[in-house]
């Protein structure tokens, strides 16, 4: 009698979130208190659109995890995190989705310009570069523009651990770019 068969692992696929939670700040009284924006669905690179979580360990290569994803892209985590943080810190009166009827003041335009976990030895970190753009939707100016950029240490040399340095990323950013629009047009 033949018996068949094969014994094999079967591997689980992590699925991971961006949610970071509100970073305490001491942001000025913000100019835009009384008037409305809408957060523009983000903009960037390829990583930051799909479920794939990337990495590198090379100079110029980038492969992604096999058994571990991101639940929704990373630019719809961050348009999330984006209008978590300006109804938080009160920038606007209105903060509106991308998607919205409603007319607004500014149109908030963001792109994820870098995101990649790179890996050295038993040592890591996250590489987050984010850019945003205040449009004015009266006249088409620019209020205010920017660029912010993470290296943060990861915790664990594994998705996860680039998981939690994206999340501070993240929350870092929301503080950061709450802060800046706070201050109201560039120059003044």
């Amino acid at each position: 009698m033949l018996a068949g068969g094969c014994a094999s692992k079967v591997h689980e696929l992590d699925i991971y979130t961006i949610s970071p939670s509100p970073i305490q700040a001491n942001c000025h009284t913000s100019v835009y208190s009384k008037k409305s924006v809408v957060v523009s669905y983000p903009t960037g690179i390829e990583e930051a659109m799909g479920s794939r979580i990337y990495y590198t360990s090379q100079k110029y290569g980038r492969s992604y995890y096999l058994y571990s994803r991101w639940n929704s892209s990373p630019n719809r985590l961050l348009m999330a995190t984006i209008e978590r943080s300006l109804r938080h810190y009160g920038i606007f009166s209105h903060v509106l989705r991308y998607n919205s009827p409603a007319k607004a003041d500014y149109t908030l335009e963001t792109s994820i310009d870098e995101m990649v976990h790179i890996v050295s030895g038993d040592k890591s970190y996250a590489l987050v570069e984010i850019g945003y753009t205040l449009v004015s939707t009266e006249n088409g100016s620019v209020e205010r523009s920017g660029r912010f950029r993470y290296e943060i240490e990861c915790k664990t040399v594994d998705a996860k651990g680039f998981v939690q340095a994206v999340n501070e990323a993240y929350g870092r950013f929301g503080k950061d770019l709450a802060c800046e629009l706070s201050r109201g047009r560039s120059g003044k």
